[in-house]
């Protein structure tokens, strides 16, 4: 206790004729108080209990921070810093604002951060890939690999470069490799198509070849294959062959012959025409009448169940055959009988009239836009949709 007293004794006899001690070698209080330190100014200064109690954060301080709510003994000007992500403890403002802004990063360069917000150069990727960031981004050019210019392309590798395989037109064709190329097989070929002036500058697009005829067959060299089916309006089945009926009655195909089943100028909901094409409207039969130069084959135009060589042709000039529709004549409203073939081509339009519906007629000197009863038995040709 004198060791003390004595220590303490020289330093009030000091305090009291020098601004500043300095002292060398180890001083011990003995398990006592030193008394009035005032804040520390530099690194190795001594720190008062409150002052370290006022820059250290206790585990509550910490999971304050974590939800940022409420901060036990953090200064309103702090928990504002901490909310608003600006001044940090042990943070230089210059980091605050980095990491605010995502630019420079404790090990990461600033070119590499620049790089990151900017999606351009990547660890790891080729300058060629990084160039072309823009375009995979947008689905549109791929490095090495060419674009594609129709619906249904794809793209293999050979092993020296990128090869575009080009879409089958075929129905339900499959992929397969062949001699290690991808290759289309099999799959049923489009029906055949023909074209006739529409009038207005442009073309309408039909099947070559009536519903239920044999679509190998020549269209335009009459023939009794080309003959076709016979449907009720508004049935998406028909209703009889070349030769007899389909079903055990007249009439029992194909659904009901109520309004809206087929519609003008749109696919309707009975509608048996292939996918991609539908009935055409009355319209659409009369602009083919009134832009197109009709001519006609004909051995004989004359009414026999066995006259099949018959037929009206559509093109652009009489020795030029582009549409071509047999005269199969009708089937009997009442019970579906055989009616004027080898005279008479009858075929429906989806274009309702009242409790009838138009069709489009022809014999061997005209062809007319009429009404009929729905229940009788025509041909069908399909227009593009």
């Amino acid at each position: 206790m004198k060791k003390v007293t004595v220590i303490v004794l020289m330093l009030f006899t000091a305090l009291s004729y020098a601004q500043g001690i300095e002292l060398n070698g180890t001083i011990s209080a003995e398990d006592n108080q030193i008394k009035n330190v005032a804040d520390p100014t530099q690194a190795q200064d001594a720190a008062t209990k409150v002052y370290v109690d006022g820059v250290v954060i206790t585990t509550q301080q910490a999971s304050d921070i974590t939800t940022n709510t409420a901060k036990v003994g953090i200064t309103g000007q702090q928990a504002s810093d901490i909310t608003s992500n600006t001044a940090k403890t042990v943070i230089t403002t210059d980091q605050a604002n980095a990491i605010v802004t995502n630019m420079a990063k404790v090990g990461i360069t600033a070119a590499q951060s620049n790089a990151i917000v900017a999606n351009t150069a990547k660890t790891g990727y080729t300058e060629v890939l990084v160039s072309a960031n823009t375009d995979v981004e947008a689905n549109t050019a791929k490095v090495g690999m060419p674009a594609g210019t129709a619906t249904g392309e794809m793209n293999y590798y050979n092993g020296t470069a990128w090869v575009v395989i080009t879409p089958s037109v075929n129905e339900g064709a499959a992929l397969q490799m062949i001699a290690g190329v991808p290759t289309w097989t099999g799959g049923t070929p489009p029906p055949p198509t023909s074209q006739v002036s529409n009038g207005a500058g442009g073309f309408y697009t039909f099947l070559s070849h009536n519903l239920g005829a044999d679509t190998s067959l020549d269209p335009h060299t009459p023939a009794e294959g080309l003959n076709g089916d016979y449907y009720q309006w508004g049935k998406n089945a028909p209703d009889a062959g070349v030769d007899a009926l389909i079903g055990s009655t007249w009439g029992d195909q194909g659904g009901s012959t109520a309004n809206g089943n087929w519609t003008p100028n749109a696919k309707g909901p009975q509608d048996p025409c292939p996918a991609g094409f539908r009935v055409p409207s009355q319209a659409e039969w009369i602009a083919v009448r009134n832009n197109n130069t009709a001519s006609r084959t004909a051995s004989d135009w004359n009414i026999s169940a066995t006259n099949f060589g018959t037929a009206l042709h559509y093109g652009p000039d009489a020795s030029t055959k582009l549409l071509t529709l047999p005269a199969a004549g009708t089937r009997s409203r009442t019970n579906g009988a055989l009616e004027e073939r080898g005279v008479f081509g009858y075929f429906w339009s989806s274009t309702e009239d009242g409790i009838y519906a138009y069709n489009f007629y022809f014999q061997n000197v005209d062809e007319y836009p009429a009404n009929n009863y729905r229940d009788r038995g025509f041909s069908v040709r399909c227009i593009a949709e």
